[in-house]
C-alpha cells in the first residue's frame, strides 16, 4: 500500500513535500539586515520557508522586525537556530531567558520551531582536548529540558541539533 513498507519512499509514491532553506550559507550582513540577501535568494528560488539564527532575529527586531523582508519575498519564517550554554548551570537562567525571547520573536513572525544548538565543547575540554560528556551530561540534559519547556510555554517546539565540535555531537551523547 502507498505510504507503507519498502515502497513508501519510492520516486513513484505521491508526496506533499515542503522544502525550506537555512540562511547559514550566506554572509550575515546585507543591505537592510543581516540576512536580506539570503531571504531574497531563497524566496526567489521558490523555497517554502526560511530558518535563521536567534541573533539574526534580534538584529532585525532592532531595525523594526523581520516581517517586511519576509513578506516582500513571499517567504515564511519556519525556525530559528538558537545556541545557548547547556553545560554551565550558572549561565542557564540567562540562556533560557534568551531562548524565550527568540521563541517569542519566532512566534511573532510565524515560526514554529527552535533548533536547540549546543555550544562549543572547546571551552569545556580537558587538557587532552577531549570533552568529558559524562561529567556534564546531567547539566546538559537539565538545560535542554528547561529550554524545551520554556519554548513550549511560548508556543514553539524545541528540537535538538547535535553538531560537530559542540557539546552534543556523537551518537552516544
Amino acid at each position: 500500500a502507498p505510504g507503507r513498507g519498502r515502497g513508501a519512499f519510492s520516486p513513484h509514491a505521491p508526496r506533499n513535500m515542503k522544502i525550506g532553506h537555512t540562511g547559514i550559507t550566506w554572509p550575515r550582513s546585507g543591505e537592510g539586515g543581516p540576512a536580506d540577501q539570503a531571504i531574497k535568494d531563497i524566496g526567489s528560488l521558490g523555497y517554502w520557508g526560511f530558518e535563521t539564527f536567534g541573533e539574526t532575529l534580534d538584529a532585525y527586531e532592532a531595525q523594526g522586525g523581520l516581517a517586511k523582508v519576509l513578506d516582500a519575498n513571499n517567504l515564511p519564517l519556519i525556525s530559528g537556530y538558537c545556541t545557548i550554554d547547556y553545560v554551565d548551570p550558572a549561565k542557564r537562567k540567562e540562556g533560557i531567558e534568551k531562548m524565550v525571547a527568540w521563541g517569542r520573536l519566532m512566534r511573532k513572525y510565524g515560526g514554529k520551531v527552535a533548533v536547540l544548538g549546543p555550544s562549543s565543547r572547546r571551552q569545556y575540554s580537558n587538557s587532552n582536548g577531549e570533552f568529558p560528556f559524562a561529567e556534564h551530561k546531567k547539566n546538559i540534559v537539565a538545560g535542554l529540558n528547561d529550554a524545551a519547556k520554556a519554548l513550549m510555554d511560548v508556543g514553539i517546539m524545541g528540537v535538538l541539533h547535535p553538531h560537530t565540535g559542540m557539546v552534543i555531537e556523537k551518537l552516544d551523547e
